[in-house]
């Protein structure tokens, strides 16, 4: 395949990520208000940092 490249996001992104979310969120027929969609928005990265793991 070719004509895109997928990486992590950056700092610099978080404003698409955001867009790109809240755009799904619409396109749901469900509202995610209830599950603390909002505020997981707002606190991006922090919902979704994975976190380091040691063994």
């Amino acid at each position: 395949m070719s004509g895109f490249n997928i990486a992590a996001a950056v700092q610099n992104d978080l404003a698409d990520v955001r867009a790109m979310f809240a755009a799904y969120a619409v396109s749901l027929p469900v509202d995610l208000g209830a599950q603390g969609f909002d505020d997981e928005l707002a606190n991006l990265p922090a919902p979704m940092v994975r976190r380091a793991v040691r063994y």
